[in-house]
């Protein structure tokens, strides 16, 4: 094929003689050479500026300007056009110049016409197509197709019109690699399209992700229609927020792409598609990625491949719970009768579901062997990114002490005991595992009390000397306050008093987390709801007292413009306040109230949803 396109091209170029560059066209005069040189300038201008009626004129006296390259990435005037977006310039020069025109490189391999698919210009690239239709199987950058352009570049509307018109037999040529790109591209409505020509490319293997639903499930998880109610909040929320819909809309088209090639592989023969999962580990993958979505719509039909095992010999929600992926790991809740089974598996090191609750993340790194076989261990954990999230030693402390709780009260008492491969039971596992974050758990939240208490302190002692201080002063003769009849004195005092209990809280609670005894059972929940109610309790006290002292300066100055720019101000380090701990204080209230629906039955319906003809 290119030795034909080779040909056809030094063909043409016999019969239409040009150059590429002036430097190297045969000699000429010097006001020759410097008229050409001014000419190709000229040209450049005018397709930077849509100057067709002056391009026009030079090109009529001479039309191999049209083809030299007049830039120094070698552009040629057609390049400079579709670059500068000037359609009807490109339209006109089109229909001058030959169709073998069209097919000029630069010098990084790029036609003018995947230029205008980068740019998502769709009317260049149809005005150039009617001129040529070879520029369709004409690679960029030496190896990559027009399509592929178009789907790497996310250029839906010009992939679409690229997949009606370029040749069924190229179509099939690029089969994976096209499916492979529109999918890593978010483009799921050309991804459909190309699936309905050809449904095989489904279940084909990939050399890097072995399928495509190892790359989708790598992905943001689908939102697909067959469980009922999971799209309730997500509608409201949509309604709320505009720039929801286009996230929602994508997550659809993804549920949509998700559901056709999950069926494909569901039709599989029933051999087939279990050694295409063992193979693949599919399952295991999406386990650990999070995506319940695709594992509920599997088991529905399949549930026996719930006991598929990888490598390790682990099934996915053993991967799941070392993974800290909840929202899989709830599934397990309706699995009916596969639920004893699941429990029951133990992996090559001997590990139960509960052995592996009790690790704190992948371990990586090598273990040297010196004398008398004495392991020494070098190696490193990696946290699972669920764990990592949360703010804080201790609340991640308490995450994996509500994890190891809930997988201890679904497995059998007597795996409670069990023994692994290196003769550790579960608890003796787990505190050998989170002894380290014991520690930082603990020097966190001593950390923290400490900081959170010395700002209490100061705020409860001047709001105490503030109470009897108040603006305006005392009446001589019965002592009471002169400016008291206010409404805004009314304001201070409340203010002012609800800062100084809040900060006494406050103090209470630092207090009472610097004295705990910090027991591993502390960190559940004592611990996170002192912390919670203290950093309440700080925050209230600070804003009682940006109120108060507000408040004074309005007593005090009446109505000048004083006390409007105090209390704009007053809203600052509010604000600041406010912007710089939300995130701690809202992991404190996911930690104590949040954790109460971490584990619960999933509203995928696997059990309920089973087709039992299938399994």
């Amino acid at each position: 094929m290119k030795r034909i396109s080779s040909l056809c091209g030094s063909q043409k170029a016999a019969a239409f003689p040009r150059f590429t560059d002036v430097e190297n066209q045969p000699p000429h005069s010097k006001v020759t050479l410097e008229s050409s040189t001014a000419d190709r300038r000229t040209l450049h201008g005018t397709a930077k500026e849509g100057d067709w009626g002056t391009a026009e004129l030079i090109l009529k006296r001479n039309l191999d300007y049209a083809r030299q390259k007049i830039t120094k990435a070698g552009e040629t005037l057609l390049h400079v056009a579709v670059a500068a977006r000037r359609n009807e310039f490109v339209e006109k020069l089109v229909k001058m110049l030959d169709p073998i025109d069209l097919e000029l490189r630069n010098d990084s391999k790029r036609t003018a016409f995947v230029y205008a698919i980068e740019l998502g210009e769709k009317r260049m690239a149809e005005v150039m197509v009617e001129k040529n239709k070879k520029l369709l199987t004409i690679n960029a950058y030496e190896d990559m197709t027009p399509l592929e352009v178009a789907a790497l570049t996310k250029q839906n509307e010009m992939f679409s019109y690229l997949f009606k018109v370029t040749p069924c037999e190229k179509l099939s040529e690029l089969g994976s690699p096209l499916m492979e790109a529109t999918i890593q591209n978010d483009m799921y409505d050309m991804a459909l399209e190309i699936l309905e020509k050809d449904e095989t490319l489904a279940t084909s293997k990939l050399p890097c992700y072995n399928s495509f639903l190892s790359i989708l499930v790598r992905k943001p998880p689908p939102i697909i229609d067959e469980h009922p109610g999971g799209t309730r909040w997500g509608n409201i929320l949509r309604a709320a927020v505009p720039a929801m819909e286009e996230k929602y809309l994508q997550r659809k088209k993804a549920g949509e792409v998700f559901e056709k090639i999950c069926n494909l592989w569901l039709g599989l023969p029933e051999e087939e598609l279990t050694g295409l999962i063992m193979k693949t580990e599919i399952l295991h993958y999406a386990a650990m990625e999070g995506n319940a979505e695709f594992i509920a719509m599997v088991l529905r039909r399949k549930p026996v491949l719930s006991l598929v095992l990888n490598k390790k010999g682990q099934t996915m929600f053993h991967v799941a719970v070392s993974h800290r992926q909840e929202r899989v790991f709830n599934l397990i809740y309706d699995m009916g009768p596969f639920k004893e089974l699941i429990q029951q598996i133990v992996d090559e090191d001997g590990n139960n579901i509960l052995h592996l609750t009790a690790m704190l993340g992948q371990t990586v790194g090598d273990k040297n062997v010196k004398a008398k076989s004495e392991l020494v261990e070098e190696t490193q954990k990696i946290l699972p990114r669920q764990l990592i999230n949360v703010s804080g030693a201790a609340l991640q402390l308490q995450r994996e002490i509500l994890w190891f709780r809930e997988v201890k009260r679904v497995v059998p008492p007597t795996y409670c005991k069990m023994i692994n491969a290196s003769g550790r039971t579960p608890e003796e596992l787990f505190l050998k595992e989170h002894k380290e974050l014991i520690k930082e758990g603990e020097q966190w939240m001593r950390d923290t009390a400490n900081s959170c208490m010395i700002v209490a302190t100061l705020i409860a002692t001047m709001v105490f000397a503030a109470a009897f201080t108040v603006p305006g002063g005392y009446d001589q003769v019965t002592g009471i306050p002169i400016l008291i009849k206010p409404a805004t004195f009314t304001l201070f005092a409340i203010s002012d008093a609800v800062a100084m209990f809040c900060s006494i809280m406050a103090i209470i609670m630092f207090l009472a987390i610097l004295t705990s005894r910090y027991r591993k059972h502390d960190f559940r929940v004592a611990l996170p709801a002192k912390l919670l109610i203290g950093l309440t309790a700080l925050f209230v006290s600070i804003v009682g007292m940006l109120v108060a002292f507000a408040a004074a300066f309005f007593l005090v100055y009446k109505r000048e413009w004083e006390p409007k720019l105090v209390a704009s101000l007053a809203g600052v380090p509010f604000a600041s306040f406010l912007y710089l701990n939300w995130q701690l204080w809202f992991d404190s209230i996911s930690s104590i109230f949040g954790s109460k629906s971490l584990f619960r039955p999933n509203k995928l319906m696997v059990y309920g949803g089973m087709d039992f003809e299938n399994h």
